[in-house]
């Protein structure tokens, strides 16, 4: 009887691990390392005649859309488009389809490349004006 209960503890341990195992190995999944097929730049100092390297920037976000549209039908890595720190102003809608999509499992990646909230995005334009504070004269 007692070679039964130590067979018996034996697969009850077995048991426990394996179990254990199906939770823990979902939490800790294996470092996957993408390759990268092409890396954007886009600057409000740069320009959309430019080629979209980091030494020579697009000015807007549309710009490195048109250009990952132009490489993403056969990706072999990722597609990472950096966004420099600044205002970029948009004077219309910035439309994203299916076409703007990865393929054969690669992804394409749109991240601001100084950290949060320094890309901003601002609907309208830009308004430059001189205008001169007027101080309330008490006659108004």
């Amino acid at each position: 009887m007692r070679l039964r209960s130590n067979a018996y503890n034996k697969f009850s341990l077995l048991v426990c691990f394996l179990m254990l195992m199906t939770w823990i190995i979902p939490v800790f999944p294996a470092t996957v390392h993408a390759t990268v097929q092409a890396q954007l730049y886009v600057s409000p100092s740069g320009s959309d005649t430019n080629p979209g390297t980091q030494a020579q920037p697009f000015a807007t976000l549309e710009k490195a859309r048109d250009a990952v549209r132009a490489i993403n039908s056969n990706m072999t890595g990722d597609i990472i488009v950096n966004i420099a720190a600044g205002n970029y102003y948009v004077n219309s809608t910035i439309a994203f389809n299916e076409s703007d999509s990865g393929t054969n499992g690669y992804n394409i990646i749109y991240r601001a490349a100084d950290g949060l909230d320094t890309a901003k995005f601002i609907g309208g334009s830009q308004v430059n004006s001189t205008w001169n504070l007027v101080t309330r004269t008490g006659a108004d």
